[in-house]
């Protein structure tokens, strides 16, 4: 791959904004709140630490993830929906990257699993080995739920919304997606791509990785969001962008491979497929002009697979 692909960010060094969430039920809300406004604004982007998941878990989390993708090949795609001689289909259960974007491969193998609403759980492609890994994904997802919830509260009232505007928006009946990304290390000198530029399409991508490799598009340059014990890398998606009318930022980002295994584990907030989303009023009034057309999250999602970087460039119905 390119010899610009760099691990170690920006020349002017540039550092993703760490948040720290201790205190954020209370004393040190009002705080939070601005860093979260601020780094929505600037970044997109932003890490957390005492965010009340256990680091416990995130390490069983990390240890039977590893586990599983030390599998034989053929017991992964146990847990596949599709057949290897088919389509391969990405957005559930196991599978390989082996998809071109914009005339690229991206690398590696994945887990993704729908875990909310539970009736959308399919657990014959959640992997029986190692043993505790539904109990743990299940455990993990449950309280990603709970950190959602409190994110969704702070990045409310960053946006001079009432505290329960977003959980509200988005219902009991939000999506959840659990997604593990397997990448093998680098058999180049200099660092390759892993997974192409891009922003994600769903709302809100709270995310671990076990070593480097992530990096953020700022200001023209690629900036690498290092790894910090036990915090979670939480990155705005689409939706975000588009219910704010442009002031909170959907990042690119990419994924690069280095000289070792990597692992990176995220789960995703979207909405239910038949909520319309569009930029809210308040905002629109306070940042003119509207910037966005209105369409459901399924319209949404079918149309950016064919029309890249398409929140980018919408235009409002005038």
């Amino acid at each position: 791959m390119g010899s610009d692909l760099k691990h170690n960010g920006s020349s002017r060094e540039l550092e993703v904004p760490v948040i720290d969430l201790q205190g954020s039920r209370g004393e040190r809300r009002s705080v939070v709140v601005q860093q979260i406004r601020s780094a929505c604004v600037e970044w997109g982007l932003f890490q957390v630490i005492n965010h009340d998941i256990s680091p416990a878990l995130m390490k069983k989390m990390f240890q039977v993830a590893k586990e599983f993708f030390d599998l034989p090949t053929e017991e992964k795609w146990k847990y596949s929906s599709s057949e290897r001689t088919t389509t391969v289909d990405l957005f559930h259960g196991y599978g390989t990257k082996e998809f071109g974007t914009k005339g690229a491969l991206d690398q590696g193998d994945q887990l993704r699993h729908r875990t909310l609403p539970l009736s959308a759980r399919a657990y014959e492609q959640w992997p029986s080995h190692p043993p505790s890994f539904r109990e743990i994904e299940e455990e993990f997802t449950q309280e990603h739920h709970k950190l959602k919830e409190h994110l969704f509260e702070l990045i409310s009232e960053s946006l001079n919304l009432r505290s329960s505007f977003l959980n509200d928006f988005f219902g009991k009946d939000y999506a959840q997606t659990f997604l593990i990304n397997h990448y093998l290390a680098s058999v180049e000198q200099t660092p390759s791509m892993g997974l192409q530029n891009h922003s994600d399409i769903c709302a809100l991508t709270v995310l671990m990785q076990s070593v480097s490799g992530l990096q953020v598009m700022k200001d023209g340059e690629w900036v690498s969001v290092e790894p910090i014990q036990d915090a979670f890398a939480v990155n705005l998606g689409d939706q975000f962008e588009i219910l704010t009318n442009g002031l909170y930022k959907s990042p690119l980002h990419r994924a690069l491979l280095n000289s070792s295994e990597r692992f990176s584990v995220g789960v995703f907030s979207c909405p239910p497929d038949d909520k319309v989303v569009t930029p809210i009023p308040e905002l629109v009034a306070e940042f003119p002009p509207l910037r966005y057309k209105a369409s459901t999250y399924a319209q949404y999602r079918a149309e950016v697979m064919t029309v890249p970087d398409m929140v980018k460039t919408l235009t409002p119905d005038l």
